[in-house]
């Protein structure tokens, strides 16, 4: 056994070439479901993302909203509409109270009876 290669020791190595190709295979097939489960990961990343920028969005709006509906409701707001408001009335109802004595003197001009005029008057002939 000086220089020459047994029967023995071939087997060995090709056994062990044999493990070593296996192994390669194994690891080549897990690093694709690895890579596979990465990408799958990814995905879900940048729909969860996309989901993210579409609620800041609403939030955005809904906090634009609340900050103008807090304006519109603030205590100073509504003091002033309320003061419009019962003006408006006012004017309103001293326009109405004019309109109905309006009405009224128009009623009672002529007792409640409208005279004919000359011109309507049915002829009389005889």
């Amino acid at each position: 056994m000086d220089g020459s290669i047994d029967v023995k020791l071939v087997l060995q190595l090709l056994g062990m070439g044999v493990a070593i190709i296996a192994s390669l295979v194994v690891a080549k097939q897990q690093i694709k479901v690895l890579s596979e489960s990465v990408d799958s990961l990814s995905k879900k990343i940048a729909d969860l993302t996309a989901d993210i920028d579409v609620l800041q969005q609403k939030d955005s709006a809904t906090q634009t909203s609340i900050s103008t509906f807090r304006d519109i409701l603030s205590p100073s707001n509504l003091e002033i509409r309320a003061r419009e408001v019962e003006g408006l009335k006012s004017r309103t109802e001293e326009r109405l109270n004019a309109l109905r004595r309006d009405c009224d003197s128009l009623m009672h001009m002529h007792n409640n009876k409208h005279p004919l005029v000359e011109s309507q008057k049915p002829t009389q002939t005889k």
